[in-house]
């Protein structure tokens, strides 16, 4: 299956629903990657999976406490990079 490209707008879409699910959580993975799939259609929930790891691996390296039951990937983008640092900014979390 051929890797989608994400755009900037789904980068931030998804990082917001991470941080506030895995650093206030509410949902199990499987129910979070339901939900966020019906915010971002146009992803596989394989994608959502993967970007959920890329998303888990920025956190710790921020040293961010979150509950993301997943290991950690480092292959994420800039763009993933970027707005995972502008969201924590944005929250506050430092």
């Amino acid at each position: 299956m051929p890797q989608k490209s994400w755009s900037k707008a789904e980068e931030y879409i998804f990082s917001f629903l991470c941080i506030k699910q895995y650093v206030v959580p509410s949902l199990t993975v499987e129910e979070f990657l339901d939900f966020a799939q019906k915010s971002l259609p146009r992803l596989s929930k394989s994608s959502l999976k993967a970007k959920l790891s890329n998303v888990k691996h920025l956190l710790d390296s921020q040293k961010i406490s979150n509950t993301i039951p997943l290991k950690p990937l480092r292959n994420f983008s800039k763009t993933n990079e970027d707005a995972i640092k502008d969201l924590i900014e944005s929250f506050k979390l430092r």
